[in-house]
């Protein structure tokens, strides 16, 4: 259109006259005008403002900031972009450094936390350049926080130990200060030392409720700190911090608040047998849960009231409350806490004696927990998606951000090429008004170029009801458009139904191979224990094909266990340094070639001495294709190559070559198993052979890695590519997380261990075992032994089994860190359990022990175990001392 209009105007300037052309040029250049202005697009409120440039980025990272908080994202990050245009334009760097500092949030917010720990430090960067102190901390709190949330506790410490010095300094900061002091303590507990993490937490308490008088912020950590400490045990401390609680929400006239903080104080006092305090905070409670009709604290405070009335020994009213309480929980969904209850009103009806009934809820708990499970799980997987979303759509921005430069630049240069053209007209217009006086016929053409120009209003009105009418074609396709979305609606509705099902398959297997693995450990250990007792060569025979079936076993149920974990993204993987060819001398000891079937194996000798990464899981994968291959071949040779593929940077990427080549029974449908996608519906229908190739795709996917497989009548080739890291130092020759020192056997001699064991052939078991290397071996039946035998003897490390009668092993540990002679309430101790949930290792720490043996476990195991922890206790028992557990029985 706009070439159109130049040619008319260089066509018919001729017969023009001066005041007509210049009126059709300004027609032009407003037409142009209006094509821009539609490319451009539309500015907000803000941006058409007449507010100055700075105080416009100011106003828009103040929307972007309230957005976020709302977590309207979307919004945010269009917000965040005119932001940073703006800013851009102007070399506004505050204002830049603060748009960064909320796109982090944003990415963080989507669990994208790499794009987010970049935009922080960007933002950094630039008020370090400013010298604003106070921003600098105010990044330093956003950095520690991404390196918290990735479990990264050291260089969180780091950060936010920085932020609090810069703000001790710094005036006008005490709301950064106190959510600095907030942060460190959340660290300290997280590294399991309860002295700092509560002074800290303390600190952020003092600044909240007394200089900022924020008494929401005050409640929300005293209310924190009461149930913390309630859960170790400590009820006076609990009591102090619920107090507190309850001041603060009295304060800000909060009735739940000061609901849950006299359902909370009835806890403690029924805890402490004070029955009348108990009785008048949970009536508190339950008048302000029934005036806000609030359920779930209804449900609660008749719970509390019923154990509160069987401590008083009023069976027949405690279970009338027991009853009252299960009938609320009925008609609710399922939400955290629910499950508890049911838990409690079981254990009530069962003291009572009303074993039905205890049975009942014992159920509704387990069903209600599984519930909740599933749901939890769900929200695990969309976090997981959220996340690579995130990044993707980081990826895909930048882009389009290169892509939109070009287009301005292209937008430039056809700019400037009007402004020529228009000077061009404006020449030929002066030429054509110096000589247009002696063109007598001027008049005559100029009627005629107002007719053509009517003529062209009517072209355009015509194409204007065009426009008109594929506007509403456009309508119908978008109407048909939303219906497709929601039948889409429907089917990714019945698609979660499907997923559900499948979460609960996996529970179900995790479920019963747990509880397998309690009585395979005492097969495997008095197998073991026998072996040691030189038995005859018959009866070792025997032992060995024991021995040997139990193994077998044991391989099965975790090759069950590690099917439900990646399904339900639980699995970890180490990043530990190793030596590949160890890899391989493994295998060549656990798989053995025969008559029939022969295998080979080669690793070149321009890959590293030592890697790091995960040895464990890169030999259960070779495992997986080596033996399974060798189940449908009849007569061959199975060939293992591992070769150097690419290093880039500090990253070795190694390609491991299977190649299997003979006679087949049958074919593995290797196919299924790596070349379609990884759908979790893939391992419906399969057998054994097929699932551990899944597994093991699913094992080299899990450490970025890809696999290829082919097969013929007659060969089967499958290449994996696994990446590791260099190893950047040698491994010293001193005791390192990873060496053996040779002279471990030497180091136990003269040793004294407690084993608190209430299993008596697990406890016969590893005494047998540690007596034989030279150690003074005491042991105990529960908690309540281990206490008693503590206390009359001194030890070097004590071995704490978890679940006990009378007193477990958390209580004990508890007992222990809090004996005034700190020789013994910082010995090292290990707890000792069957359960494969990595939240009991978990638990163990938070409880104040030192590491943890999961059962079954070799005698080589415990040996190295016990040996690496009395060496490291030896070498920091000069500078530093381990935190007591807040814990009372």
């Amino acid at each position: 259109m706009i070439r159109i209009y130049i040619k008319q105007i260089i066509r018919k300037t001729y017969y023009f006259n001066m005041q007509k052309s210049l009126l059709f040029l300004l027609l032009f250049a407003f037409k142009a005008n209006l094509i821009f202005a539609f490319q451009e697009g539309n500015l907000n409120s803000i941006v058409s403002s007449s507010l100055s440039d700075v105080d416009k980025v100011k106003k828009i990272n103040q929307l972007s900031t309230y957005l976020i908080e709302n977590n309207q994202l979307n919004d945010a990050e269009t917000a965040i972009q005119k932001a940073l245009e703006i800013s851009n334009k102007m070399s506004f760097d505050a204002g830049k450094a603060m748009a960064l500092d909320n796109m982090g949030l944003v990415a963080q917010s989507r669990f994208d936390y790499t794009n987010a720990m970049n935009y922080f430090v960007e933002a950094l960067r630039l008020k370090d350049s400013a010298g604003d102190k106070l921003n600098v901390a105010k990044s330093k709190l956003h950095i520690g926080k991404v390196f918290f949330l990735q479990r990264n506790e050291e260089n969180a410490l780091v950060n936010y130990q920085s932020a609090l010095t810069l703000l001790t300094n710094t005036p006008n900061n005490l709301p950064l200060l106190a959510e600095a002091h907030r942060n460190l303590g959340d660290v300290y507990l997280a590294q399991k030392l309860y002295g700092k993490a509560t002074g800290e937490f303390d600190m952020a308490l003092k600044i909240w409720a007394n200089d900022l008088q924020d008494f929401k912020k005050a409640a929300t950590i005293a209310n924190y700190l009461g149930n913390t400490v309630a859960d170790m045990g400590d009820n006076d401390g609990a009591l102090t911090y619920f107090d507190a609680s309850l001041n603060y929400h009295r304060n800000l006239d909060d009735i739940n608040g000061v609901a849950h903080d006299h359902l909370n104080l009835a806890k403690i006092y029924t805890a402490l047998n004070d029955s009348e305090l108990a009785t008048e905070n949970v009536e508190n409670a339950l008048a302000s849960f029934q005036q806000m009709n609030n359920t779930f604290g209804i449900a609660s405070a008749y719970n509390i009231s019923g154990k509160i009335a069987l401590k008083s020994n009023n069976r027949s009213k405690a279970e009338e409350l027991f009853e009252k309480s299960a009938d609320i929980l009925r008609g609710m969904s399922v939400q955290p806490g629910v499950p508890e209850i049911y838990k409690s009103i079981s254990e009530g009806f069962s003291e009572i004696g009303n074993f039905p009934k205890a049975y009942n809820y014992a159920q509704a708990y387990s069903t209600s927990k599984d519930s909740l499970f599933n749901k939890e799980k769900a929200s695990s997987l969309l976090e997981l998606t959220t996340k690579y979303e995130s990044q993707y759509a980081v990826k895909e921005k930048n882009r389009q951000v290169a892509l939109l430069e070009k287009e301005k630049a292209a937008e430039q240069k056809v700019r400037w090429l009007l402004i020529g053209l228009v000077a061009f007209a404006l020449l030929t217009i002066y030429f054509v008004f110096k000589n247009y006086r002696q063109k007598k016929k001027d008049n005559e053409k100029l009627t005629a170029m107002n007719q053509t120009i009517q003529d062209q209003n009517g072209e355009i009105a015509r194409k204007n009801i065009e426009m008109n009418l594929a506007n509403n074609e456009l309508k119908d396709k978008n109407d048909r458009l939303d219906h497709l979305n929601a039948q889409l609606v429907t089917e990714i509705s019945e698609r979660e139904n499907s997923q559900r099902s499948l979460f609960n398959k996996d529970h179900y297997l995790a479920n019963i191979t747990s509880k397998m693995r309690q009585p395979l450990n005492d097969i495997v250990g008095l197998a073991q224990s026998l072996i040691n007792e030189k038995p005859r060569k018959d009866q070792r025979d025997h032992i060995q094909n024991l021995q040997f079936s139990a193994n077998n076993l044991l391989v099965l149920i975790n090759d069950v266990l590690d099917f439900s974990e990646i399904e339900a993204s639980k699995i970890s993987l180490e990043t530990i340094d190793f030596r590949p060819d160890d890899v391989i001398q493994d295998l060549k000891k656990e798989i053995k070639s025969t008559k029939e079937v022969r295998y080979e194996f080669s690793i070149d000798n321009r890959i590293p001495d030592e890697v790091n990464g995960d040895p464990a899981k890169m030999n259960q994968i070779l495992t997986y294709l080596l033996k399974n291959i060798k189940k449908d071949m009849s007569t061959g040779v199975i060939s293992l190559n591992i070769f150097r593929n690419e290093l880039i940077d500090n990253e070795l990427t190694l390609k491991i070559d299977v190649h299997a080549e003979g006679d087949y029974i049958n074919f593995t449908a290797l196919d299924t198993a790596f070349n379609k996608p990884t759908n979790r519906d893939n391992f419906d229908g399969m057998n054994e052979d097929e699932v551990e190739f899944m597994i093991a795709r699913r094992l080299i996917e899990l450490q970025n890695g890809t696999v290829q497989a082919s097969q013929t009548a007659h060969e089967t080739i499958v290449t994996v590519f696994l990446p590791f890291r260099l190893v950047e130092e040698a491994v010293s020759t001193e005791l390192v997380e990873g060496a053996v020192p040779i002279y471990y056997n030497n180091y136990l001699e003269g040793k004294r261990i407690l084993v608190v064991e209430d299993n008596k052939v697990n406890q016969m078991l590893v005494v047998n075992m540690l007596k034989k290397k030279g150690v003074f071996m005491v042991a105990a039946n529960d908690g309540i032994e281990g206490l008693e035998a503590l206390n009359k003897a001194d030890f070097d490390l004590i071995l704490m089994d978890i679940q006990m009668p009378r007193m477990d092993g958390y209580h004990a540990v508890a007992e222990i860190r809090r004996m005034k002679n700190v020789n013994k309430s910082t010995l090292p101790i290990i707890a000792l359990t069957a359960s494969a949930y990595v939240t009991e290792k978990e638990k163990a720490q938070l409880f104040g022990m030192t590491d943890h043996i999961g059962k079954p476990f070799s005698p080589e195991e415990m040996i190295e175990k016990i040996t690496r922890v009395l060496m490291s206790h030896k070498s920091n028992t000069d500078d530093s001392v381990m935190p007591q557990a807040a814990v009372k029985s």
